[in-house]
């Protein structure tokens, strides 16, 4: 038991310190190298287990979740930006504005995140885990700071990381057109390599101290031993047992809601601006239906192979994703009546193709797993009539939402198919005969588009009501 215990509490450091590590991490313009949701994903974790035990811990959950929402679509922004800025590689107002709007809602976000995390803290410390509000060493025994400046210095952390990613692009705004303008006796443009240098700087320093002194002060916490001491002390066995029900209601409730999330994911999102590339690329969905079913489903030999071909799934979309973008950097759609542009797209056709059969895969097993989850949370048992009618319906529910996403899968690989075979036709414009270029069924992407609509509102239709079942068994 010591070892499990030595073991447990190692994994718990170093989850800390990679939270810690990818949230100090600067943002240079656009880019985010280690992305600040994986923080806000682990920082869920580490407090999941206090947040319906101890007061202040829910609130704090729901903020970190809604920073990671804020910092993945950073990642769909910045390919937006991307695209934007390659029609004209000199507009940095775009950049400017992005950089200003995700430092302000990011650093709003961290800073009442870190607020409502002391605060659940210092709740806790009041009433019995002293560890939590009284000064903690931080160099030997003599050294000790109080959690109340801690706190302070994780505010200003917040505050200095959202200046220091805004400000050096707001220097371009004042920046001339013309790099050497005679008329012009101070050029910032010379100011904004230093700036971004010495803004990275000192968030990466700023950043490394506050995060020392935090996992310092979390280690306390945890070596004392007395933070489960003071929350069982907050209620009695009758509400421990109430509380530990409720918990594992909200788990379930919870990873049903990330799988009808991921749902969302199947929407094709692309502009004639962005040169027709998918600005919710099918990995993101990949990657999130992985992680859901991970969570949802007991050990078994479907959900095993469920894992398989999600991963394969997901290996292909970001396949086809690339050969896409790459395909769209020198093509268009149109360009495939010759022959060079169909040879450069078949990649594209083989990757989408596998990656619709392992998706319609995916589906098949899925509507299998959710048809048990249902019965066994669902509180179906026995041969009578009401009972047998409700298994009838828990298969046809389970077995429309396989169909409804294979079928989505189904038609958004024949979308590459059909613009894949490009026709021509002459039509009269103005007097004047002029040959146009169209798919195939120019109509079919309104189709694949109804398809993927139906599919996600029957996902929150369905899901919804299966976490309503289980809510019924449970309360």
């Amino acid at each position: 038991m010591p070892n499990v215990k030595k073991k447990s509490n190692a994994f718990f450091y170093f989850k800390l310190a990679v939270a810690l590590i990818f949230l100090i991490n600067p943002y240079i313009k656009t880019f985010d190298l280690l992305p600040d949701f994986v923080s806000a994903v682990i920082a869920v974790g580490l407090i999941r287990n206090l947040c319906d035990r101890a007061p202040g811990f829910s609130e704090a959950r729901g903020e970190f979740i809604r920073l990671g929402w804020v910092s993945f679509i950073r990642i769909p922004a910045m390919l937006l930006v991307i695209v934007i800025r390659s029609k004209d590689a000199s507009d940095n107002d775009i950049v400017t504005l992005f950089c200003f709007v995700f430092a302000v809602f990011e650093g709003y976000l961290l800073f009442v995140s870190i607020k409502r995390l002391f605060d659940a803290l210092f709740h806790i410390g009041m009433r019995g885990a002293d560890a939590a509000i009284h000064p903690f060493p931080v160099i030997g025994k003599r050294v000790r700071l109080s959690p109340e400046l801690l706190r302070i210095l994780c505010f200003a952390f917040a505050v200095i990381r959202g200046l220091c990613y805004a400000l050096p692009e707001m220097i371009l705004l004042a920046a001339s057109d013309k790099i050497s303008d005679p008329d012009k006796i101070f050029n910032a443009w010379a100011l904004y390599p230093k700036a971004v240098t010495v803004c990275a700087l000192i968030t990466v320093i700023f950043g490394a101290l506050v995060s020392v002194l935090f996992f310092l002060y979390i280690r306390t916490i945890k070596k004392e031993g007395t933070l489960s001491n003071a929350v069982s002390a907050l209620y009695g066995e009758s509400e421990k047992k109430e509380i530990e029900e409720k918990i594992h209601l909200k788990s379930l409730k919870f990873r049903l809601k990330l799988l009808m999330v991921s749902s969302f994911f199947t929407l094709n999102v692309a502009f004639d601006g962005t040169e027709g590339i998918d600005l919710l690329p099918g990995f993101i969905y990949g990657i999130i239906l992985f992680a859901s079913i991970s969570l949802l489903f007991e050990k078994s030999n479907a959900k095993r192979f469920m894992q398989i071909f999600s991963g394969f799934y997901t290996l292909f979309s970001l396949t086809c994703y690339i050969f896409t973008t790459d395909f769209l950097s020198v093509y268009k759609y149109t360009s495939l009546v010759h022959k060079a542009a169909k040879d450069a797209f078949m990649p594209v056709l083989f990757a989408a193709g596998a990656e619709a059969v392992f998706l319609i895969l995916c589906m098949a097993l899925l509507g299998v797993l959710l048809c048990r989850f249902a019965r066994t949370h669902t509180g179906i048992e026995g041969l009578s009539k009401l009972s047998l009618e409700k298994k009838r319906v828990t298969v046809l529910r389970a077995f429309a939402f396989s169909f409804l996403g294979s079928l989505q899968a189904l038609a958004e690989f024949l979308r590459y198919v059909f613009e894949f075979n490009q026709t021509t036709s002459e039509v009269m414009i103005n007097g004047q005969d002029r040959i146009i270029t169209t798919s195939l069924l120019p109509w079919f992407d309104s189709v694949s588009l109804v398809i993927t609509l139906v599919f996600i509102a029957y996902s929150c239709y369905y899901l919804s009501s299966v976490s309503s079942d289980i809510e019924l068994k449970y309360s």
